[in-house]
């Protein structure tokens, strides 16, 4: 059983809104048209969701404990991490689909 994980950061925008382009990073990590969710009894679901592109902000964060991979025993790749903001955005979402 894994030990319980703490994080604690403070959060906040650092630079200019814009939109992610097509091909990017940034448009990879954000521009997500569904969601997935595992439950206990081992049922995977699907939800469709549409919303506007993400107005991303480049974020800035001052990480006072992260324990989230102790447990496994691992290290983070980065130092320093890709952090992005946006203050809010309206999602419309479809009832939830099984599929496995």
């Amino acid at each position: 059983r894994a030990s319980p994980a703490e994080f604690g950061a403070r959060y906040q925008p650092a630079g200019p809104v814009t939109l992610s382009k097509p091909g990017t990073l940034e448009h990879w990590l954000a521009e997500r048209y569904c969601l997935y969710s595992h439950d206990a009894r081992g049922k995977t679901y699907r939800v469709d969701i549409h919303h506007r592109p993400w107005p991303l902000q480049p974020g800035g964060a001052e990480i006072e404990k992260n324990t989230m991979l102790d447990w496994l025993g691992v290290k983070p790749l980065h130092d320093v991490p890709l952090l992005h903001f946006a203050r809010d955005l309206e999602v419309a979402a479809w009832l939830p689909e099984v599929v496995s």
